[in-house]
């Protein structure tokens, strides 16, 4: 999932840790199959990577992306952490 947010006015304002939260609660952890999801947002993007931690993503590892060559931070989100 990738999260634009767009106008720069809206932007730094704690909408994308909501819009996390509200995707985890409402689709991903909607029905009991999935108990964790992962993210792996653009290391230089610090916007972004302190969005998927403060809707309680946990940083596993950092990685090269295969597809761009560039770093990212593989996070980690389980079910209990959304509760």
């Amino acid at each position: 999932m990738d999260i634009f947010v767009g106008k720069p006015d809206l932007l730094h304002r704690g909408l994308g840790p909501r819009l996390l939260r509200r995707f985890l609660n409402d689709v991903a952890f909607s029905t009991s199959a999935v108990v964790q999801c992962f993210a792996d947002p653009v290391c230089r993007n610090t916007a972004g990577v302190r969005a998927f931690a403060k809707a309680g993503f946990r940083h596993i590892t950092t990685v090269v992306s295969p597809e761009t060559q560039a770093l990212v931070c593989v996070m980690s989100v389980t079910r209990s952490d959304c509760g």
